[in-house]
């Protein structure tokens, strides 16, 4: 029987992933509580922001939200669902190879040569042409059927496609909603620090990079103390990577 995998967002985005009864918990970056190792991450306190000012806004105005920060957090929360998502399934891509093994055999070539992965039976038949070779291409697809079996059926107890299949719709929703962010007009300093925060969060490569992230990363940081948040929480590594804001 195919495993349930089921995705809950609550108030706070905070989504609950099961398989195989299994369950596994992850917090977004939009969680008003936050654990002290994620709020001195320069993102989860602009996300933390942002989304505060957009249900302060929404409350006061709906209809004079700027959708600029509508379409940011619509982005964020499918960015963050895929996120999650992707993990699941690289962690379960994981448990089945040190378990079961990729469903593929090795191919003795001859002449000295390393052996040769195949995944097909196409492959095999590629790999060892020839009569006088038939014998072995039958063990070596007898042996791949096995394999492509034990496989097939860890795979639907784990539920390993169906997360690459949820990873993947979630991957495509977050492009079109970065795509509709970028065409849409910001109009508030909140709106822009969003589209800002939107670079970061997607385009950023990692730790250490200069320009222009650590520059657009002080663009975040002055618009968070300009609008009287503390980022002087940060963690050493994190205020370096705003040009070493402190404040």
């Amino acid at each position: 029987m195919t495993a349930a995998l089921s995705v809950c967002t609550t108030k706070h985005s905070l989504t609950t992933i099961k398989l195989s009864g299994a369950r596994i918990m992850a917090d977004s970056d939009n969680s008003r509580t936050l654990p002290s190792g994620i709020q001195r991450n320069l993102f989860a306190v602009a996300s933390t922001f942002l989304t505060a000012e957009l249900e302060e806004r929404a409350r006061d105005d709906a209809a004079a939200v700027d959708p600029a920060l509508r379409v940011w957090h619509e982005w964020l929360t499918a960015f963050d669902d895929y996120a999650r998502l992707t993990d699941v399934q690289q962690r379960l891509e994981k448990a089945l190879l040190q378990t079961i093994g990729f469903p593929q055999v090795l191919v003795p070539v001859g002449s000295g040569a390393a052996p040769v992965q195949a995944k097909t039976e196409a492959e095999i038949d590629a790999l060892l042409p020839g009569e006088d070779r038939s014998g072995q291409r039958d063990a070596l697809k007898r042996d791949l059927a096995v394999r492509v079996a034990a496989w097939q059926q860890a795979d639907e107890a784990e539920g390993f496609s169906r997360a690459k299949a949820l990873s993947h719709e979630a991957g495509e929703r977050q492009a079109e909603l970065l795509k509709s962010l970028w065409l849409t007009p910001a109009l508030s300093m909140a709106g822009l620090a969003a589209k800002v925060h939107a670079v970061l969060r997607h385009g950023e490569p990692g730790p250490g990079y200069g320009f222009p992230w650590t520059p657009l990363r002080g663009v975040i940081a002055d618009f968070l103390v300009l609008n009287g948040v503390s980022i002087g929480d940060l963690s050493p590594t994190e205020a370096g990577r705003t040009g070493g804001r402190s404040r």
